[in-house]
């Protein structure tokens, strides 16, 4: 607020969408996500009628990862195609977008772009676009960089299920976390690997190490990151994981025609990621059902 303030009393301090962005993002953490919107977009403006393009984009990836949480994942898709297609990441000013975000502008983008697929349904195009995101980083060699972009894979491999992929990704940003003491992405690296230990073999005890990092988030008032893990715990919500419950139970009522009538469009709705664990279990009750 105190830089709000004087940015303000400036008049056109290039600061300035910086700051709304970063009020913006305390806000996100704080999980007041209409005012972490209403922060970002005011950024976004504020960055393009100054002609900072580094700041709007930097805004619009903010923009995105709010929307995607709020679920409105059509939105969050089209900002986030305009911050990854709004930089052009081998001149000067991404450079500067770079150093004023704390890591790679596109390397950011990229991996909430794969939460952002896989939540519309794309599993096999945000594997892909978060493969290029690990791809970049790698190739920039900045260690924030490289474990933002680790821990993201680490939650969308355990998203689609693939929980020996995600805690290859989730233990590199744990190693980058303790080799340069990044607590943030140290804490929420342990709490995927732990997620993903319990999804290999549930009759390990490996969730009261989940449920100690959640513990010490929450204790800080940030959720910003917290509710993606809760995500992870419960495995459910989603639109084709929920009517694969209901149809079981349908099943197991005898209602074989309800349950089929309710899962398949639902099926036939997916163009890709067929080789996805909740896919696989989608077509096995189906072919039950018939």
């Amino acid at each position: 607020m105190r830089a709000r303030e004087l940015c303000e009393r400036l008049g056109s301090a290039p600061e300035y969408p910086h700051v709304i962005q970063w009020s913006a993002i305390m806000h996100a953490q704080r999980g007041e996500l209409p005012e972490a919107l209403e922060g970002c977009t005011a950024a976004v403006g504020l960055a393009e009628a100054a002609g900072n393009r580094p700041a709007a984009v930097s805004a619009m990836r903010a923009a995105g990862s709010v929307l995607m949480v709020m679920g409105r994942l059509a939105e969050a898709r089209r900002t986030l195609e305009r911050s990854i297609n709004g930089l052009d990441v081998s001149d000067e000013a991404g450079g500067l977008a770079t150093r004023a975000a704390g890591r790679d502008a596109s390397v950011a983008s990229m991996a909430m772009m794969g939460w952002t697929l896989w939540l519309l349904g794309y599993p096999d195009m945000g594997r892909a676009v978060a493969g290029a995101a690990l791809q970049r980083a790698e190739a920039i060699g900045r260690p924030h960089t490289q474990a933002y972009a680790a821990y993201y894979a680490s939650v969308l491999h355990a998203l689609c299920c693939e929980p020996i992929v995600a805690r290859t990704h989730a233990e590199r940003c744990l190693a980058l976390s303790e080799e340069h003491d990044f607590g943030h992405w140290g804490n929420l690296s342990r709490a995927v690997r732990g997620i993903c230990a319990n999804q290999l073999d549930p009759s390990a005890d490996s969730l009261a190490a989940v449920s100690s990092e959640l513990a010490e988030f929450v204790g800080t008032g940030y959720l910003g990151g917290v509710t993606t893990l809760y995500a992870l715990l419960v495995q459910e919500s989603l639109e084709l994981r929920a009517a694969a419950d209901l149809a079981r139970l349908h099943r197991d009522q005898g209602r074989f025609a309800d349950a089929r009538n309710l899962l398949a469009p639902i099926y036939n709705w997916f163009t890709e990621g067929f080789d996805t664990a909740d896919l696989k279990e989608a077509k096995a009750l189906l072919d039950e059902l018939t």
